[in-house]
């Protein structure tokens, strides 16, 4: 799964994704434990072999809530959402997927509360003048 997109890994994902009932079930649902190369790479991987969604389970015993599957540069045109989920129910969801039972997975993409306001990050470099400039223009309208 963390290969470069070539068609050599899509096609042992796509021979790993079942094909059975998919005329019941046409959506695919790709599951991939977390590490060995950026989330990005997993989603465009999971997307060219025919998923609908990915389901990334962490590799470790943690509270997913703050972590970020962060994009590294590489996102654009990825048209599938991705969600991680914590590592003991990720193994539960594996261990079923590995006996091929029919299965319905409802996944939810929800904002908890509506607000007026956002809250934002702005991740910058240094290094880069472009950036600083950002930083000195936007000080004006922080304050």
């Amino acid at each position: 799964m963390c290969q470069k997109s070539d068609p050599e890994t899509i096609k042992e994902i796509e021979n790993n994704v079942s094909n059975d009932n998919t005329e019941t079930f046409p959506t695919k649902i790709i599951l991939a434990r977390r590490g060995g190369c950026t989330f990005v790479n997993k989603v465009r991987n999971a997307e060219r072999a025919g998923a609908s969604l990915l389901v990334v389970v962490d590799s470790r015993v943690e509270n997913i809530t703050n972590v970020i599957m962060g994009d590294d540069g590489t996102g654009t045109g990825i048209r599938i959402p991705a969600m991680l989920i914590g590592k003991t129910d990720g193994e539960i969801l594996i261990e079923f997927a590995k006996q091929k039972l029919g299965a319905t997975l409802s996944a939810e993409f929800a904002v908890k509360e509506k607000s007026n306001t956002a809250d934002i990050e702005i991740w910058y470099s240094s290094n880069n003048q472009r950036s600083m400039d950002f930083v000195k223009e936007f000080d004006r309208y922080a304050h």
